[in-house]
């Protein structure tokens, strides 16, 4: 594995408009997941289900035996010798092995001083470092802890895993962790490394790596013991309860600080704690009043989060400082990640109480005057200095991080305390008003606009960006009422981050997605609430530029930048989308952009023609030609989006696509002709038209046969089924001109002629799949109206001249009692 799971040359996928390398990624990715099954079946039975079993259990004296097979030790000498590759996989099966013997080997006083040979394993693994997947050389930090963290918890191939197959992986883990926790202070040296002091540390014969005295000073040990707890807690909170050393290592981490090695890891652990309403009331109350230190420390606490928040704010007041140092951001925005997470988990009542305490912190002991006196002149509200720090040269990380922290501010819950976020967003001057006819870069303001385009996008990273559009989204759903001026941040979603969205880089192709989707969020909730058939564009205070909705709406008649950001979007195209879910790492994020992009067409749909009709009828002021939205789909727009019908991953991204076939069918006449062409994509229109037939009796299979489920596991109310047979129903009922939507998809021969068709029952197609459902419905009563709908279908092909031959045909190849058997199976039900 550790050979084959990481090309130097990094991976590529659609994201990068490159193919090849994705598929090898993902043989890495298979063969990490089959490496880690075999190495957790180890550690199960190498680690006791408790530490506290006692030594005459069968579970005990069985793993014993293990411990003491000569044949099992030579594997793991020769693992041991061998391990040349450093494979964190097989340093996890050597760490549970050294703590067994440590374990069989521990004399009755507690102590392995006197035996060192026996903790040789433990000492070896501790001492381990993991190769850089790209360079190959030995990652001095990155040891056996953190690369389960990372490399395995961390992995798309986990990420992938049923959520009982994450527990079980999870659980093999910890009990491991917790084993080493119990056992690994007996050995002296081992503990040493872990929890610092210098008895019986000896220098490291690794290449590459610090010594253990390095090791023991930094407490890098200890923080990846807290990064790999973190991750295993964020899947499985419940675990922390058998992890009876915990309070134990968070406190001793916590002394340590402000080492960032332990106190990041520290308040990652923290994170994942604060998790429901009991979890953040506990973390909350923790950093609001912690224990007091007894070595000189200084542990976690919203004091100490605000002091340094308003220290930074003072000093760039002052220009006494040039910038922030990085090692002080990444603590930074750790702890805004905690105070978010606490705040996104409690309870809304707790909330207006929390923001009072934190407004009401004692920061005298610890912020020096001039610094006090500058939170006091700002009231020492906890929201300013997440704003002023926005504008200050600092990371675009921990600007993301900021913005994130204020997010939680605002609970969808509490409109009063989205109104009070929504008046620090615009008095920050956040995103700032572009002067009336601004020209080059530069009369460009220095806000979010120009950390997009000047910082962020040389660094191809884009926390800030998402951040700020998530903000937004939130204040949105939690106001009562939209925004006087939420026009230009319309403006600033379509213009500035969705038109250049496909071909900006990336560094995480995830981040990408993310905008998608966060845009395409803030888009439908400004479309949500438009009554545009109530809209008085005669009304001197409606401007088309300065109301949101309107504004959006002008753009998808307009084939503005957001709907062409959108189209582009959808170009990704189903067979690209199938193969990133298969082999690439962002096909989930992907499917969320697609989702959310059909979504604001639908919803364009149900109001452009009103739209585009009120739009033309303003004065010269607006001169444009605004269209329905059909008129601005070119041939291989329709194509692409008829073709997420066959996306069975999603059903949701299957209804928005019948949805949106609908509407086209409805609007389109020559819809059939488009689809008789070839698409682009494939080499011929035969071919095409084929694979369409086969997407949409696919799609009424599953629907019928596979219906979706919930996240729980309950089926819901699947209309997959329902949105064919109406779509099939439509234009017949509706006598469109022949050939039409309905001959094309129940597979009648539309070159030789529809009369003279024979159609084949077995031949896989949407008739067939209803045949297999009639047939069924014999037996059990299910799917009552989508039945009734196949019936009025066959009923109608039988009575229009065009397809009652080559229909009553098929009816004659079926059993004679076949509609019998319907029948009654109907009346019984």
């Amino acid at each position: 594995y550790a050979k084959t799971s990481a090309p130097r040359d990094g991976t590529k996928s659609l994201n990068s408009g490159a193919a090849g390398d994705g598929s090898t990624m993902m043989e890495g990715q298979a063969l990490l997941q089959q490496c880690y099954y075999i190495c957790f079946a180890v550690l199960s039975c190498l680690a006791p289900p408790s530490v506290h079993e006692t030594t005459a259990s069968h579970a005990t004296q069985l793993r014993f035996e293990i411990g003491r097979d000569d044949r099992i030790a030579q594997q793991f000498n020769e693992l041991n010798e061998t391990n040349n590759d450093n494979s964190g996989i097989v340093e996890l099966a050597l760490l549970a092995w050294g703590i067994l013997q440590v374990e069989m080997h521990c004399t009755s006083h507690g102590s392995m001083s006197g035996s060192p040979k026996w903790a040789e394993f433990l000492r070896v693994a501790l001492h381990f470092r993991v190769r850089d997947p790209h360079s190959f050389e030995v990652d001095p930090d990155a040891d056996v802890f953190r690369y389960a963290a990372h490399s395995i918890f961390g992995s798309v191939a986990f990420a992938d895993e049923a959520p009982d197959v994450r527990d079980e992986c999870v659980n093999a883990v910890h009990k491991v962790v917790v084993y080493f926790l119990h056992w690994v202070e007996k050995d002296t040296a081992s503990g040493s490394i872990l929890l610092g002091g210098t008895g019986g540390v000896t220098p490291s014969h690794y290449p590459g790596v610090a010594d253990d005295q390095s090791i023991v000073k930094s407490g890098f040990t200890l923080g990846s013991v807290l990064a790999l707890l973190a991750s295993i807690y964020r899947v499985d909170l419940s675990l922390h309860e058998q992890c009876h050393p915990l309070n134990a290592l968070m406190h001793h981490a916590a002394e340590r600080q402000p080492e960032s090695t332990t106190f990041v890891p520290l308040l990652d652990l923290y994170t994942s704690l604060a998790t429901g309403t009991t979890g953040a009331r506990y973390i909350f109350s923790k950093l609001l009043n912690p224990n007091p230190s007894v070595m000189g420390g200084s542990p976690p606490s919203w004091s100490g989060l605000y002091a340094a928040l308003w220290e930074y704010c003072s000093l760039f007041k002052q220009e006494e400082i040039p910038a922030m140092k990085d090692d002080e951001a990444t603590t930074l925005a750790a702890y805004l990640e905690l105070l978010a997470h606490v705040l996104e988990n409690g309870a809304p009542n707790d909330i207006p109480q929390w923001l009072s305490q934190l407004q009401s912190l004692d920061l005298t002991q610890i912020l020096a005057p001039h610094h006090k006196d500058y939170a006091v002149e700002n009231g020492c509200r906890p929201l300013f200095p997440l704003f002023f720090l926005q504008q200050q040269p600092i990371p675009a990380k921990l600007k993301g991080s900021l913005l994130t922290a204020t997010r939680a501010f605002a609970p969808v819950t509490n409109a009063g305390l989205a109104d009070q976020v929504w008046k620090f967003l615009e008095s920050s001057k956040l995103l700032a008003d572009l002067p009336s006819g601004v020209g080059g870069s530069g009369s460009m303001p220095i806000d979010i606009r120009y950390q997009l385009a000047e910082v962020e996008a040389r660094a191809e990273e884009y926390s800030s960006t998402l951040a700020f559009i998530k903000l937004v989204n939130r204040l949105i759903i939690a106001s009562q009422a939209f925004h006087a001026q939420l026009h230009k941040y319309v403006r600033f979603a379509r213009e500035a981050v969705l038109a250049p969205l496909m071909s900006r880089g990336y560094q995480d192709q995830e981040q990408k997605w993310d905008l998608a989707r966060e845009c395409l969020a803030f888009l439908e909730l400004t479309l949500q609430d438009l009554r545009i058939e109530e809209v008085d564009l005669d009304d001197q205070n409606i401007a088309l530029d300065r109301v949101a909705s309107l504004q959006t709406m002008q753009d998808l008649l307009s084939r503005g930048p957001a709907f062409r950001s959108i189209i582009s979007i959808l170009q990704i195209g189903v067979n690209n989308l199938i193969c990133e879910k298969h082999k690439g790492t962002s096909g989930f994020k992907a499917e969320l952009a697609i989702e959310a992009a059909l979504k604001v067409l639908m919803m364009g749909f149900q109001v452009d023609k009103i739209a585009a009709n009120k739009f033309n009828q303003v004065g010269p002021t607006y001169a444009r030609s605004y269209k329905s939205i059909e008129n601005h789909l070119q041939n291989k727009d329709i194509w692409t989006i008829l073709g997420y019908v066959r996306y069975h991953y999603s059903p949701s991204i299957q209804v928005l696509a019948l949805q949106v076939a609908q509407v086209l069918e409805d609007r389109i006449p020559e819809l059939v002709n488009i689809l008789l062409s070839p698409h682009p994509h494939t080499r011929n229109a035969a071919e095409s038209t084929q694979e369409l037939v086969y997407g949409f009796a696919e799609c009424l299979q599953d629907s019928l046969f596979r219906p979706a489920v919930t996240d729980d596991g309950s089926i819901s109310q699947d209309v997959r089924a329902s949105l064919i047979l109406d779509l099939l129903l439509k234009p017949i009922a509706t006598k469109r001109p022949v050939p039409n939507l309905t001959h094309l998809l129940l597979g009648y021969d539309l070159e030789s002629g529809i009369s003279t068709s024979h159609i084949d029952i077995m031949s896989f197609s949407p008739l067939q799949v209803m045949y297999e459902a009639l047939h069924q419905f014999q037996c059990h009563s299910t799917w009552p109206q989508e039945v009734e709908q196949m019936l009025r279908l066959l009923c109608l092909l039988l009575v229009e001249p065009a397809t009652s031959t080559a229909t009553l045909e098929l009816l004659r190849s079926l059993d004679i009692n076949f509609f019998a058997d319907v029948l009654n199976a109907a009346l019984v039900s």
